[in-house]
């Protein structure tokens, strides 16, 4: 059925995706559909469809999925404050990194810098690394040279 909804998804009949999603009772089913719902509305623009939507995941590893995909769509839209928001609302630390560190790569140098700096304060450097590159490439080569220099 996932597959189905998927489909109609990404052919543009969203509504049609959506009801069809709403009719799965299972409820880790219901996230895998209504994600790729999402995923289809935050490729269309329909962010606040994709938010109502995402608050009606009840199953926690496919909520943090839908948030961490809003965010970084919101982010991609420029609006950096309720992307933050959303990311920071993941329970899931991978996912709210994940999410954070988009929002750092839509952001402008200032926010970019804090967000990254607290990744990195909490020991996350892997992901956000990419950012780093983009914000402060010296500092990349300096760590590639301690990395060489071990």
């Amino acid at each position: 059925m996932t597959d189905f909804v998927w489909t109609l998804a990404q052919r543009g009949d969203v509504e049609r995706a959506a009801a069809l999603a709403e009719t799965i009772s299972d409820p880790d089913y219901y996230g895998q559909a209504m994600n790729r719902v999402i995923k289809a509305l935050t490729s269309s623009g329909d962010l606040l469809r994709a938010e109502t939507l995402a608050r009606t995941i009840t199953d926690s590893n496919r909520d943090v999925v839908a948030m961490a995909t809003l965010a970084e769509a919101v982010a991609r839209h420029g609006d950096l404050n309720r992307a933050e928001s959303l990311a920071r609302s993941i329970t899931n630390p991978d996912f709210k990194v994940d999410a954070l560190t988009a929002v750092a790569d839509h952001a402008d140098h200032a926010r970019a810098s804090r967000i990254i700096a607290e990744l990195l304060s909490a020991g996350e450097w892997l992901k956000p690394l990419p950012v780093i590159a983009k914000i402060a490439p010296a500092a990349v080569i300096a760590i590639a040279d301690e990395i060489l220099a071990s």
